[in-house]
């Protein structure tokens, strides 16, 4: 199959013959992708890759020395996520005939009491941070302190990712508890910092 990840239709004929593949055969596919050079902009290309999956694993690396990562469930539709599971990757070969075949590293379970600092949260945490500054130096200028998702977009700099990842961001800070108030003006959302009380 050949197209441009970036390209929505290409990413979405993607899912549908895995689907088919699914349908087809009665079994699970697994896609391996890569982030981008914004990790917490999740995987590289159009949206509709991780918006067509039923699950999205994530592997973080933690500890490059000693070979330790973390894979985490970052969706999962249907079911409840799994709890992080931390691996180590050792090195396996085996001797045969006095020539030693090393077949490469392969993960195995890590001790479950060593956590390790999650370093996708620590991303995220950041992300959020520069999204949150962003919005208070633009809504300064702003009478009423309030910004249009539109307005949003264009006064984020280069590199924070894509449209949808900032909705989604959005959405989360703009929930009950979040730091951003949302209000509808005629059909046009309205987002603002919160003012404490």
């Amino acid at each position: 199959m050949r197209g441009n990840e970036n390209d929505t239709r290409a990413m979405q004929g993607l899912v549908d013959a895995l689907r088919r593949i699914v349908a087809k055969i009665g079994c699970t596919v697994l896609a391996v992708h890569h982030e981008g050079k914004n990790a917490f902009m999740g995987a590289r290309g159009s949206s509709a890759l991780e918006a067509g999956l039923d699950t999205v694993l994530n592997l973080v690396g933690q500890n490059i020395q000693e070979q330790r990562a973390d894979l985490e469930t970052t969706k999962q539709r249907e079911e409840m996520a799994h709890l992080k599971i931390h691996l180590r990757f050792v090195d396996i070969e085996e001797t045969v005939d006095g020539i030693i075949r090393r077949y490469g590293k392969f993960p195995t379970l890590a001790d479950a009491t060593e956590s390790k600092p999650d370093a996708r949260q620590v991303r995220n945490d950041a992300r959020t941070e520069a999204l949150l500054s962003a919005i208070r130096e633009m809504s300064e200028a702003t009478e009423d302190g309030m910004l249009t998702r539109q307005q949003i977009i264009d006064g984020i700099p280069p590199g924070h990712g894509k449209k949808s990842s900032l909705d989604s961001a959005l959405k989360k800070l703009s929930a009950n508890d979040g730091p951003l108030a949302v209000e509808t003006r005629g059909k046009v959302l309205y987002y603002g910092l919160k003012v404490e009380a």
